[in-house]
């Protein structure tokens, strides 16, 4: 996973404001919370997120979709953890949670591989896309179309391109 931390400017006077503005690409309509009536679109939106990043794989039968599921908040919870954020699992629309969350996506290196459900539903264009190893610099992202349920299944560490989840990984020194 990559990990970026964010330190929030509040010694100079109204450039929180500015941070808020500049970095914020997560746009919440309400907030999210496992106890609450969430928004498909927000659930989306973070779910592709914490995708992006690492943190949460969809169900391969479904793919990224706006239904929350347990997994998404447990995802959101470890994301807070790695942060030094209080592990609850619901975010704001403008909170901590939601500008580093959607900073660390906008800002994610390196590459993945294209995964959709495989279904005749999946867009001709993004079938052709399946199983294809990605950098993070091309577009489109999986899960950014309309309606689209890809995903991207992480690739590469340090340069090395690795097929599996990352707690597969070994290094040998």
């Amino acid at each position: 996973r990559n990990i970026i931390l964010i330190q929030r400017p509040d010694s100079v006077p109204g450039a929180f404001s500015f941070y808020k503005d500049l970095l914020m690409t997560l746009k919440l309509s309400r907030p999210f919370a496992s106890n609450g009536k969430v928004d498909a679109y927000d659930t989306h939106q973070i779910k592709a997120a914490l995708n992006r990043l690492g943190y949460y794989t969809p169900h391969k039968d479904s793919g990224i979709t706006g239904i929350p599921d347990a997994d998404v908040f447990a995802a959101l919870k470890r994301f807070q953890a790695d942060q030094g954020l209080a592990q609850t699992g619901r975010m704001k629309p403008g909170d901590e949670t939601a500008l580093r969350l959607g900073t660390a996506a906008q800002n994610q290196r390196g590459q993945y591989i294209w995964r959709t459900v495989g279904n005749d539903k999946v867009r001709s264009s993004h079938a052709a896309l399946s199983g294809t190893v990605r950098d993070w610099a091309d577009a489109p992202d999986p899960g950014e179309d309309y309606n689209c349920r890809c995903w991207a299944e992480q690739a590469a560490y340090r340069g090395v391109l690795f097929i599996g989840p990352l707690s597969d990984l070994c290094l040998v020194p």
